[in-house]
């Protein structure tokens, strides 16, 4: 029995269209092994993501013809029930996939000499170890190893209606966590039990997983807005701000909401609203064709408006979401990507100061006449009982 979470046909799509940028390039195939990216071509993805390195899997795909997936041979029969590349070889040794096994099949592949495309730069990573790449190196004298990254962004920075479908699932999880865990925060509380709350919410409200948890609260903490929880208790006049992702299909969300305990003052109502009002301004400007640097520009200048400097300090307005909860397009000034239907992004101008973290991102989509608002959960600064 098959086991697919994308139509055969979109998959395929998805290789035609990466053998099209390979020969284009003048390269004989490429080698795909990050988690993201043989799933994104092959429909196939492991039971743990990025977490154990034991068993490297690789994926071959020539520039003309049929790809083959390598595999440890435990997750073998869980590959083929997924796998659009039904071509799916495997090894037994947990000390490293054999190398002479790799170039044999890129040998058979036509992809032994040559220019071979591999996930060599920005934001990709290999699924193999450094060794593993110096020695085939060594078996390949005559194959130059060179970045496909640029090719790999452009294909997933587009999504397909099913990915966007997938997000919009996961973003009706994190809807539900976020539109009910400030119910049920209470002071006294330590932030490690609102995390598991806020998790068990996203699995109550259709996660397949959690991406991750993001909590700070109390004056002295709010700088740190890429904090884990602590077991710090809530105190009265704490705001508590949660940036969660939830997972579904693969797919990440990533947006964030607040609340203060005993009730939110009428100056960080003030800021917070500002932000709000801000954040809808840029995302009212997303059009087809326009580069994401103006909405990240947008987001500067209604600040400067309002006599506010930015100060949420993240790098960027925004960032695309998708297989990985960041990833390209980047809502950043320095990024010239032209915006495209299927494209998928985060807005969130912020404030951060002695009072709070006033940010309220927002998940969109780029649609043929301009966005759909895929993050829905209620925008007020929650008052927490």
């Amino acid at each position: 029995m098959r086991y697919l979470e994308f139509p055969v046909a979109e998959v395929k799509e998805r290789i035609k269209k990466l053998q099209q940028g390979l020969a284009k390039a003048g390269m004989k195939g490429a080698i795909i092994t990050a988690e993201s990216n043989f799933y994104y071509f092959t429909g196939y993805r492991t039971h743990t993501p990025w977490t154990t390195h034991a068993r490297a899997t690789w994926l071959f795909i020539p520039a003309d013809g049929e790809g083959v997936l390598l595999v440890h041979s435990f997750v073998v029969p869980e590959a083929k029930s997924r796998s659009v590349v039904t071509d799916v070889r495997s090894y037994d040794s947990l000390l490293g996939t054999p190398i002479g096994q790799v170039k044999e099949i890129m040998t058979e592949l036509g992809m032994n000499q040559g220019r071979i495309g591999m996930e060599l730069g920005r934001e990709q990573r290999l699924g193999i170890d450094y060794q593993h790449l110096e020695a085939l190196r060594k078996e390949l004298p005559s194959a130059e190893f060179e970045d496909i990254s640029k090719i790999l962004w452009d294909l997933r920075m587009i999504k397909s209606p099913s990915e966007i479908d997938f997000l919009r699932l996961a973003c009706q999880a994190a809807d539900y966590a976020l539109d009910h865990v400030f119910d049920e925060i209470h002071e006294g509380m330590t932030e490690k039990e609102i995390s598991r709350r806020v998790s068990r919410l996203m699995l109550e409200g259709g996660a397949e997983g959690v991406g991750f948890v993001i909590i700070v609260s109390g004056k002295g903490n709010y700088e740190r807005i890429s904090a884990i929880a602590t077991e710090r208790k809530l105190e009265k006049g704490d705001m508590v701000w949660l940036d969660i992702s939830a997972m579904v299909g693969g797919y990440f969300t990533d947006y964030c909401r607040a609340g203060v305990v005993g009730g939110p003052t009428g100056e960080q109502i003030r800021l917070w609203d500002i932000t709000h009002a801000v954040t809808m301004k840029a995302i009212a400007k997303i059009t087809p064709g326009m580069p994401i640097a103006e909405i990240a520009r947008e987001c500067g200048r209604a600040m400067q408006e309002r006599g506010i400097d930015l100060s949420f300090d993240c790098g960027r307005m925004g960032h695309g979401i998708g297989l990985n909860s960041t990833e390209p397009p980047h809502n950043a000034v320095y990024d010239d990507t032209i915006l495209q239907p299927g494209m998928t992004f985060t807005v969130e101008p912020g404030i951060v100061n002695d009072l709070g973290v006033f940010d309220i991102e927002e998940n969109v989509v780029v649609t043929a006449n301009g966005y759909e608002l895929l993050s829905r959960a209620d925008r007020n600064l929650h008052t927490i009982r």
